[in-house]
């Protein structure tokens, strides 16, 4: 995977090998500082890796960095290890169960990123955005085959509660917390809501076809970057397909990782990005109806509500997360720009940019996709009945 040191992209075909054989041991003392920040785990050389920032820098400052991950790219000043026993030891001696905890999920291009930039404004709030802290561990080197076995298993939930309270302790007491979550993070959402038992867990979506569109468009390029350099090592010359085949390797790791993707994905093996998107679409979505099932309450944000009407959106929102009114003003002027105007994505996609080709096939084979995973057709308006 990609390391960052100094500023300097380095490719490593073993990420954590390299980690712990250039990184420095850090103690507890050091995690008490603010500016030391997550950054991943690993249960082959159970050890948790942490980067620190530059005085002044904010590593959780999501309007100037959207993603954790790209932050931590941007201005991580040094990377430091711990063995995970002393990490999650550390960590259970956090008393952080009384913070007021906002989960917000999304369904990606759904406004998640505007959602947390909104937080942000608010003088009392922090954003975690898109930590991932716990995706290596899933994906790579889970134990068992069967990934939603695992991430069911104590072992998981420790692990996850532990990086999850780390994060919300990098706040002031006094600062209420918004953890925006990455793709995976629908694993750690139970072992999470029973520690925080008065977390608030809000869901992002917006209708299929612009969700996708958008994704589809804007990330070919952006996303690769963080990709892990296994997927790089693949051998093809053209630089778009390569980065097509590419994302359709992670995507299907992805999607099979959900609950009943797979079974859809056998049926109709998916052609390209944007049926990739679809399938993800769906996939986040129903992880998030899943947690519903068993007991957990969800509020869904609608994109499209959002931008019909965004100062009455808003003050709905704040409403029923009982925030004071007169910062809805806040809130409303960060939607005057572009969430994405300056920041990785939005720099990256310009180099890059492939635009989704409407035709009759693309449409009936989305529309298979959706009605197969019991959604709408690709045209439709869905709406989840707990919607604001």
């Amino acid at each position: 995977m990609k390391i960052w040191l100094s500023n300097t992209v380095i490719f490593a075909p073993s990420y954590f090998d390299f980690v712990s054989t250039y990184c420095e041991s850090i103690t507890v003392k050091d995690l008490m500082k603010r500016l030391i920040v997550l950054h991943s785990v690993s249960l082959d050389t159970k050890s948790a890796y942490f980067v620190e920032f530059n005085e002044g820098d904010n590593p959780y400052n999501v309007r100037k960095y959207s993603l954790l991950q790209v932050s931590q790219k941007a201005h991580s000043k040094y990377l430091y290890i711990m063995s995970l026993d002393d990490f999650i030891s550390y960590c259970d001696s956090l008393d952080v169960a009384w913070r007021r905890v906002v989960w917000l999920s999304h369904s990606a291009r759904c406004g998640s990123t505007l959602w947390g930039q909104i937080f942000n404004a608010l003088p009392d709030w922090g954003v975690v955005s898109e930590s991932s802290f716990a995706d290596h561990i899933l994906i790579y080197e889970r134990p068992t085959e069967d990934l939603i076995a695992y991430s069911k298993s104590s072992e998981f939930g420790r692990i996850a509660v532990a990086g999850f309270k780390f994060h919300v302790s990098r706040f002031r007491d006094d600062q209420s917390v918004l953890f925006k979550t990455s793709s995976l993070d629908s694993h750690i959402l139970p072992h999470i809501h029973l520690y925080f038992t008065n977390m608030t867990v809000l869901h992002a979506y917006r209708n299929a076809l612009p969700s996708a569109k958008c994704w589809y468009n804007s990330s070919l390029s952006s996303m690769t970057q963080a990709l892990p350099v296994d997927y790089m090592h693949k051998r093809i010359s053209d630089v778009e397909n390569r980065r097509e085949y590419i994302l359709t390797e992670i995507f299907d790791l992805y999607s099979q990782a959900m609950l009943k993707t797979k079974s859809v994905i056998d049926k109709l093996r998916p052609e390209g990005l944007f049926e990739w998107y679809l399938f993800l679409w769906c996939s986040f979505n129903d992880a998030i109806c899943d947690a519903e099932r068993n007991g957990i309450k969800v509020k869904y944000l609608k994109y499209e509500s959002l931008m019909e009407d965004k100062e009455t959106y808003i003050r709905k929102l704040f409403d029923y997360l009982d925030i004071h009114q007169e910062l809805v003003m806040s809130g409303l002027k960060v939607t005057e720009t572009d969430s994405q105007a300056d920041t990785f994505f939005s720099h990256e996609s310009r180099k890059f940019n492939k635009q989704w080709t409407r035709t009759e096939e693309a449409v009936r084979r989305g529309n298979l996709i959706l009605n197969g995973m019991g959604y709408p057709d690709l045209d439709g308006d869905f709406v989840f009945e707990n919607t604001l």
